[in-house]
């Protein structure tokens, strides 16, 4: 369908014409997905879906009647009109929508942040595979087993799978399941208890749930600062091989301890506090360099850093890259800072581009958009060249 509008202007205006008829205000421009940008899969299909009934009418009705001699013998069109006209694809897009909202989206866009969150990864990977799980499986065989523990569950016993009332679907698929006859939905709960399978048995071997450094490096959280966790912190000092002696090691221990029992002002932390909807606490935090960065701040008396070898541990691991992020990201800058035409720009021109753009991000305070109140001297100067 997208390459169907992607090569012709006079199809895209049609298009556009006939959604106008339907509603002057809805978006007008299908997406494409690929994985290796940052448009989610589940954005492309609510797109598709928002505009079924365009798009039916367009391929169904207007272009029949006005391009009779376009689409004849056209295998696109063809497979175009079929796909428009059939309740199974319908249904499987609204399943693989309900995944994407429901369990991947969110997670894939948690990861896509600047800041650190390799303290984060072992939780959210486990809350990952425990909800994938939840959605074809009995709960109480899932229980609540959290980390490796979920990774030991077998997720192929025919006892423990949902029967096809209860497993997970999502709503709009249950609403399309009327207008499919019996053996297409024998057919349609086949191949979704098959994705979850294949899905899960992917995850299964993948995820690193019982990597203890991950397990570990949670400790970096605010939320555990306590003299138990000591233990965690000498085996992640251990764990980053050759950046601290046996006798930093030693000292790491003694430097979480003080700062377990030091007195850390909440502000450093905790961002903002505000009451919810249901009327219970919201908290946001602040990022967790934010915060290391005031803990590691404090001084002894004497005007020495109080925690030095703590330090030089939990810098080496907040730059730790938890994705790809920063890779796309730059892709994505690259794009709009290169337009069709200045495509021929050379590899030196772009990165002055890139010099500028963070230069400007920098004395922007972190934002690019701030641009129009950077101080234009030799602080900007110096730190685009």
């Amino acid at each position: 369908m997208y390459s169907w509008f992607k090569q012709s202007p006079a199809r895209k205006q049609d298009l556009i014409d006939v959604i106008d008829d339907f509603n002057c205000i809805m978006e007008k421009s299908m997406l494409y997905f690929t994985n290796t940008r940052w448009v989610l899969l589940g954005k492309v299909i609510t797109r598709i879906l928002t505009l079924w009934e365009p798009l039916h009418e367009c391929f169904l009705t207007f272009l029949p009647d006005n391009q009779k001699v376009q689409i004849r013998n056209n295998e696109r069109y063809d497979r175009i009109k079929l796909t428009l006209t059939s309740y199974v694809i319908k249904i499987r897009l609204h399943f693989i929508l309900f995944l994407c909202e429901t369990i991947f989206d969110r997670f894939l866009t948690l990861f896509q942040q600047e800041a650190p969150l390799i303290h984060l990864l072992h939780y959210e990977l486990s809350s990952l595979y425990r909800m994938i799980l939840l959605q074809f499986l009995a709960h109480d065989y899932v229980g609540d087993k959290a980390g490796g523990d979920l990774l030991d569950i077998d997720f192929k016993l025919n006892e423990k799978q949902l029967n096809n009332k209860h497993i997970r679907i999502g709503e709009g698929s249950r609403k399309v399941l009327t207008h499919l006859t019996q053996k297409e939905r024998d057919t349609f709960f086949e191949d979704v208890k098959k994705i979850y399978h294949a899905t899960t048995e992917y995850f299964k071997k993948n995820l690193p749930l019982k990597n203890s450094f991950l397990r570990d490096v949670q400790i970096l959280h605010p939320s555990f600062k306590s003299t138990q966790y000591s233990d965690e912190l000498v085996r992640i000092s251990r764990a980053v091989t050759g950046l601290l002696t046996d006798r930093e090691i030693d000292c790491s221990r003694d430097e979480w301890l003080n700062y377990s029992l030091d007195n850390i002002d909440e502000k450093w932390y905790i961002k903002d506090k505000k009451e919810g909807d249901s009327g219970s606490e919201c908290i946001t935090y602040h990022r967790i360099d934010y915060y290391w960065n005031k803990v590691l701040g404090i001084t002894t008396t004497d005007g020495r850093p109080k925690y030095p070898t703590l330090g030089k541990l939990i810098k080496n691991i907040l730059i730790i890259p938890h994705g790809n992020a920063d890779i796309e990201r730059g892709f994505s800058i690259n794009e709009n800072m290169v337009p069709q035409n200045r495509s021929l720009l050379s590899d030196t021109s772009i990165n002055g581009l890139r010099s500028t753009y963070d230069g400007v991000k920098f004395t922007g305070n972190g934002s690019s958009h701030k641009a129009c109140i950077c101080p234009f001297g030799p602080d900007l100067i110096d730190a685009i060249f």
